[in-house]
């Protein structure tokens, strides 16, 4: 059956938007640090990878960067 109305539209997009689920309940003092630390991480293995990649696939490097964040933007949202 179609979905026609709010609640039903909610549960749809709880069931394949993950964020829209834990975004809520995100517990900013607790969270936060790790989750800094993570992306510090992230990014500091990220960005020689991703220039490198641009490079072997003989593009200007920064096309690596691009190519590369859409992947865990991505992931943030569908999970």
């Amino acid at each position: 059956s179609k979905c026609c109305n709010q609640r039903c539209l909610k549960k749809y997009v709880n069931k394949y938007i993950p964020i829209t689920r834990w975004l809520p309940r995100y517990k900013f003092k607790r969270d936060f640090p790790s989750d800094l630390s993570t992306g510090l991480t992230l990014g500091i293995i990220l960005v020689p990878q991703a220039l490198s990649y641009g490079l072997l696939a003989g593009l200007p490097a920064y096309y690596g960067l691009y190519a590369s964040l859409m992947a865990p933007c991505i992931y943030a949202f569908l999970g």
